[in-house]
């Protein structure tokens, strides 16, 4: 029969939740880093750039012109 001591029921949950949030986390970071690879290649004229100034260089279309 399994055991259902508190202590041990405790255990799983920790275990479980920690395991839940490193997963979320990881795949977190690997959906970002897949974004900015797709943003790299978004210019509209199909050349390769790469956005060092962040966000707003994207969203206004100012490509360095």
């Amino acid at each position: 029969m399994i055991s259902t001591s508190p202590d041990e029921v405790i255990h799983w949950g920790m275990l479980y939740i920690f395991a839940v949030r490193g997963l979320t986390f990881v795949l977190l970071e690997l959906s970002l880093m897949f974004l900015k690879d797709a943003r790299m290649y978004s210019r509209s004229d199909g050349q390769y750039y790469e956005d060092v100034s962040g966000f707003h260089e994207g969203i206004t279309g100012n490509f360095g012109k």
